[in-house]
């Protein structure tokens, strides 16, 4: 977790069409522009997320900025703030978080009530004896 954390995946939304261009505007703001958004928003920053869609539905991705972090917090905060606005709105789905260190690696699952938490990826780890370098054990 921190400025190098990367985001792989997609988080699906089922929402109406209103929810959708809502959920549009949200995209890429600051939060502390939004004082409307308050107290959930309280502490965020810009909201590093993009609205897409594929044949399974509408989703959230990563938009790829540098200096991402808290996207778990952001994600309840939206789920939160579609709530507060009485839009009918479902997340699903998983991120996997790798930060600059192989430890700081982690996923994003959205919960049968909607709640975004993070689930440590237990890897076992190779050592390279040239370098130091950890690095994640597939298989």
């Amino acid at each position: 977790m921190g400025y190098n954390t990367e985001y792989n995946g997609k988080i699906y939304v089922r929402t109406s069409q209103y929810g959708e261009k809502v959920l549009g505007t949200m995209m890429g703001e600051d939060c502390r522009d939004h004082v409307n958004w308050f107290p959930e928003s309280s502490g965020l920053t810009y909201i590093n997320l993009f609205v897409g869609a594929d044949s399974y539905g509408t989703y959230l991705g990563w938009n790829g900025d540098e200096k991402s972090y808290d996207m778990t917090r952001k994600l309840n905060f939206i789920s939160k703030h579609m709530a507060r606005q009485s839009i009918v709105f479902k997340m699903e789905g998983e991120m996997l978080c790798q930060g600059k260190d192989m430890d700081d690696r982690y996923y994003i699952r959205i919960d049968d009530n909607g709640e975004a938490f993070e689930l440590p990826v237990d890897k076992d780890k190779i050592i390279c004896p040239n370098c130091n370098h950890a690095f994640a054990k597939d298989g």
